[in-house]
């Protein structure tokens, strides 16, 4: 009899590692602030429209499983030109491979419901949620969150949080957004480029209880990474001209079972 129930204990422990979900190998890649007309005087945007190419032509040389650009897909939300731009080369990706955007500040400049009906006229969605591998990407619109629409905000933090519930069989949680949460330290100054003190401890409680691996974001201009509570915080560079130490270029994110590994560089260096 005690030896049915260690064979019984084994079967179940060897049926409970089974359904454990796995990760096989993938790729998927990070652009952030592609930002068609930012800093670009030119009558046809063409800088921003060059190192926009550049990126997709990136793109379709590796072909990853998926893209998400983390916004600031456009600088001047009424600008048609940035809007024709901007749709002309994205629609130049390899049609294998999905496209996932996000709305940045700048797509909306301030957030209201018609500055959102213009953008989801221009996009027709303003956040997502799939799994692929296993792996579920979740992202969200921070501009409400910025700007103080609580009525949005709430709406969309009942969405997330029921997403983040549904992730929970999954083996790894990914969030994209626009702006970071925190860039460096969690007790660093409230500024532009990141979350309230409050807004953040609110947000970052939530990844913690929902087991989050990684937020990726952009809206800096610059690259920054951090890690907190076991939770990668990876700031992108932009796609158009950069600030500061930037440089312009996107990311390569390769994702196996044990991790990720998040390569940031221009995009004529990707091959």
């Amino acid at each position: 009899m005690k030896k049915l129930s260690i064979v019984s204990l084994a079967l179940i422990v060897a049926l409970f590692v089974g359904c454990t979900p796995k990760v096989e190998d993938f790729t998927f890649m990070h652009l952030s602030d592609t930002q068609v007309g930012f800093l670009d005087e030119s009558e046809d945007y063409h800088v921003c429209d060059s190192l926009l190419k550049a990126s997709v032509d990136a793109v379709n040389r590796v072909k990853p499983a998926f893209v998400v650009i983390t916004g600031d897909l456009i600088h001047k939300p009424d600008d048609l030109l940035q809007k024709e731009i901007f749709k002309k080369r994205i629609a130049e990706i390899d049609p294998s491979v999905k496209v996932y955007c996000l709305p940045g500040n700048h797509d909306y400049i301030k957030y209201t419901e018609q500055s959102h009906d213009v953008y989801m006229e221009f996009i027709g969605y303003d956040h997502f949620s799939f799994v692929y591998n296993n792996c579920a990407c979740i992202g969200f619109d921070t501009c409400p969150i910025k700007d103080g629409a609580l009525e949005k905000e709430q709406e969309q933090l009942s969405w997330m949080t029921s997403e983040l519930e549904k992730a929970q069989k999954c083996a790894k949680i990914f969030l994209f957004a626009h702006c970071p949460v925190i860039r460096e330290k969690i007790d660093e100054e409230e500024d532009y480029f990141n979350f309230s003190k409050p807004q953040r401890e609110k947000y970052m409680s939530l990844f913690k209880k929902y087991n989050v691996t990684a937020v990726f974001t952009g809206h800096t201009h610059e690259g920054f990474r951090t890690e907190y509570d076991g939770i990668k915080y990876v700031n992108a560079g932009p796609v158009c001209p950069p600030l500061g130490k930037g440089i312009s270029g996107l990311a390569v994110v390769k994702v196996t079972n044990e991790g990720f590994d998040y390569n940031y560089s221009s995009a004529v260096d990707i091959k």
